[in-house]
């Protein structure tokens, strides 16, 4: 492990440099901005820190104020794709490898080689164990302690295509598994499978398959009160499953003609959020899926997250809207053919994170 302080390598905290903020004002919104070299897509907040990915290994930059807190090099060539926190753990899945690390100082407390990569799926862990998506549609329970496997599922056993899996989730004695089930070679024909598994042995409890022909899901399932919440991409809609049988409760048709979401539904008091590849924010009914408001925004959306009253959205734009009734309140970016977010949205307390092509943006969300 390589540790640095700031400004290390070239990191250095920006709080008005205006050719970052794009095409429009956005000072009001802007805790901080800290512009970097290469777009990054990973990130994810812990204990006053936020883990960004960067090429082979993580930087940590403190929430307050944009500082670099450390930097790890990690022991490996190609870059992580996916980071998610357990307690005052971090873990990684860049390729064919899983790591552990301490989230406050990047210390890797252990590694665990896979026998497939395990880049595209969102994952999980608990207090137990890591539970992890191959490319080989295979889940794998690690020991959140050291690593060592406890169990090992093929969750498409039998079938005949390629197929992904896109995310897990697990709550209580369950884990939920989503995968997109390939139907021929072209990956023209899809379905949305998502499977329920006894997160102590791997034992599948229940398995939901549906949405037709030209259907799939994508992201991790959104575990919400009885309900799964889950986004389809092809058929630009999210749906619910009632958790304890599978069965499907209800389903929002976005605009059709097209593609989206790109990211799963988040969840706040009853109402589940969807950005949509209909260029439209949604705010649906938890429990009944009824259409409650529905924003336009500037371009298909790529994330949103709740960030105490607000709705942060990432459409290439940061914008922020007022998620009890969808006005649009600002922008935190304004995109330009040169500068424009790229991440998932994240969020810690009363502020939420993104990633850009050039720069990491902080945006307080009172």
């Amino acid at each position: 492990m390589v540790r640095l302080t700031a400004p290390a390598l070239g990191l250095l905290l920006c709080t008005g440099c205006s050719d970052l903020l794009g095409g429009g004002r956005a000072q009001d919104w802007l805790a901080w901005t800290i512009p970097h070299g290469s777009s990054h897509a990973a990130l994810a907040p812990v204990g006053g820190l936020l883990l960004v990915e960067a090429g082979p290994g993580v930087v940590a930059l403190r929430q307050s104020d944009g500082s670099e807190a450390y930097r790890t090099t990690l022991d490996r060539t190609s870059a992580s794709s996916r980071i998610w926190v357990q307690g005052d753990r971090a873990y990684f899945t860049p390729g064919e490898d899983v790591y552990a690390v301490e989230a406050a100082t990047g210390a890797v407390f252990w590694h665990a080689a896979l026998p497939s990569s395990a880049d595209y799926s969102h994952n999980t862990a608990d207090e137990r164990a890591v539970y992890v998506g191959m490319r080989n549609r295979r889940v794998v329970a690690l020991s959140a302690a050291d690593g060592a496997q406890l169990w090992e599922v093929d969750v498409g056993l039998g079938w005949v295509f390629a197929s992904l899996i896109t995310g897990i989730s697990v709550a209580g004695d369950t884990v939920y598994v989503a995968v997109r089930r390939h139907m021929d070679d072209g990956d023209l024909l899809q379905r949305a499978v998502v499977v329920a598994l006894d997160r102590h042995s791997g034992r599948e409890i229940w398995r939901y398959e549906g949405g037709g022909p030209h259907a799939n899901v994508i992201d991790a399932p959104t575990v919400a009160g009885d309900f799964l919440v889950l986004s389809d991409e092809y058929t630009n809609t999210f749906f619910a499953l009632d958790r304890a049988t599978g069965r499907e409760a209800w389903r929002v048709q976005g605009l059709r003609g097209y593609v989206g979401p790109y990211n799963r539904p988040r969840v706040a008091d009853g109402v589940v959020y969807a950005g949509m590849g209909d260029t439209h924010v949604w705010a649906a009914d938890l429990r009944t899926g009824k259409v409650l408001w529905k924003t336009a925004t500037g371009s298909s959306i790529y994330a949103v997250e709740v960030c105490g009253e607000r709705i942060v959205v990432n459409d290439d734009d940061i914008e922020i809207l007022d998620r009890r009734t969808g006005r649009h309140l600002g922008y935190a970016l304004r995109s330009t053919d040169a500068v424009f977010a790229t991440s998932d949205v994240v969020v810690s307390g009363m502020r939420a994170f993104v990633i850009g092509n050039k720069a990491s943006y902080a945006i307080d969300c009172g």
